[in-house]
């Protein structure tokens, strides 16, 4: 006598349903009549809907293999459990086909997942050039006048760019929501949209801002001999975008020194987060040299917050500076490095992102921009006629940290952030 067999797993049930055989009733026996073998895999917790469907098996062998089979790909035991009752009784319980069609239709239903999760960026570094091979590995079209290969460098343009001041645009691209479900369970993604909001980010930078309304008062009087108003101060809002800003290019220097060490800077590799920017002849210098050039963005920001200008003392803080102050105004106009919701707590005045004056009263020259003049190779050289007709004095790279002479040196001993 046949028998039908329930499987029971968790909240699956696996079940085969067989019709009396005819002759000895052995399991090998072929039976008479196909497509009368049903097979069933399903879930639910009050009984059960079919996930698949087999008919046509005309021997207990080869029911038993698909039986096994499902077992298999469900993760389910093999080890049967039997149910009570008649043959005919448990063959008849079984859904007609049609109703077996309506059960399919119900098992297919969507639903939406809502999922939020908490994602704190430990390496700025490996995040931007994981993003940029996913870019390359991704498949673009055609759109109007671009070819496909064009598209895709300009997506690679942007997300270079857009990672310098914001990891978000690369943590868009290594988000994988259709990993939400895990293979073989019955269920598959079908759409997905992911959306990345940097607001954690920005509010753990801010936190720990200094209090620049105090360290840099502002006077409002207006007078013509009043040295503040008639020249330059240090606005609160503009102390702030300044000191957000160089932490972070510290931050992306520091990163630079770990993943890349001694290794030689090239234009081909687009992980360089800081000194593939910098002057051509600084891009075989070693780690040792980086991590000074990371503490010099980290030394204009001490200066800020100890309430006083941020003056270069070495040529590697005079570029410093110069990336400083171009950023400065890509952050104030975009509203990155300080929040607006924090930035518009400081009072605010006319001079807050005078940037033509910031640039005239924080930098003496912009001797060291000749240094990316490819015509003027060689000027950095205090020995070269090219040099001593600009009069700029020594930019080789061994000399970048070494203090202006008009300039009072840093304390020796002061540490590296890392």
């Amino acid at each position: 006598m046949p028998s039908l067999w329930r499987l029971i797993g968790g909240a699956q049930r696996l079940a085969v349903a067989l019709t009396p055989p005819v002759g000895n009733g052995s399991p090998e026996h072929f039976f008479p009549r196909p497509n009368k073998f049903r097979l069933e895999l399903g879930h639910d917790s009050s009984g059960v809907r079919m996930q698949a469907w087999r008919s046509g098996f005309v021997t207990y062998e080869s029911a038993q293999t698909e039986y096994n089979r499902l077992c298999r790909q469900t993760g389910l035991s093999t080890r049967p459990e039997p149910i009570k009752g008649s043959p005919d009784s448990r063959v008849s319980r079984w859904p007609s086909p049609a109703a077996y069609a309506a059960v399919m239709d119900e098992a297919r239903r969507r639903f939406m997942i809502t999922a939020e999760v908490l994602v704190e960026v430990t390496d700025a570094a490996i995040l931007r050039r994981a993003a940029l091979d996913r870019v390359a590995e991704a498949g673009f079209v055609a759109d109007g006048d671009r070819s496909a290969d064009q598209v895709r460098a300009a997506e690679h343009d942007d997300v270079h760019a857009d990672v310098h001041a914001d990891v978000a645009a690369a943590l868009g691209w290594v988000v994988n929501a259709d990993a939400i479900l895990e293979d073989a369970v019955g269920a598959e993604v079908v759409s997905s949209t992911t959306s990345v909001d940097d607001e954690g980010a920005a509010e753990s930078g801010a936190e720990g801002m200094p209090d620049f309304t105090t360290l840099f008062p502002l006077c409002r009087c207006g007078a013509d001999d009043c040295e503040d108003c008639s020249g330059f101060q240090m606005t609160p809002r503009l102390a702030a975008i300044l000191w957000a800003v160089a932490q972070l290019h510290a931050d992306f220097a520091y990163d630079d020194v770990q993943h890349f060490g001694d290794a030689v800077v090239s234009e081909k590799d687009g992980g360089w987060a800081v000194f593939a920017d910098y002057p051509r002849i600084t891009w075989g210098q070693d780690a040792v040299w980086r991590r000074q050039a990371a503490r010099a963005f980290d030394d204009l920001a001490a200066d800020l917050a100890a309430g006083q200008l941020p003056l270069a003392t070495c040529p590697g803080e005079e570029m410093a500076m110069h990336v400083i102050l171009r950023s400065a105004q890509g952050a104030a106009a975009d509203g990155w490095g300080v929040p607006p919701e924090k930035l518009n707590l400081l009072p605010g005045h006319d001079d807050d992102f005078d940037w033509d004056l910031a640039v005239d009263v924080l930098l003496q020259d912009e001797d060291i921009l000749h240094l990316f003049d490819e015509q003027l190779d060689g000027i950095e050289d205090p020995e070269s006629e090219e040099n001593q007709r600009f009069r700029i004095g020594d930019y080789r790279p061994e000399a970048w940290f070494k203090p202006f002479r008009n300039a009072t040196p840093r304390d020796g001993r002061r540490p590296f952030r890392r």
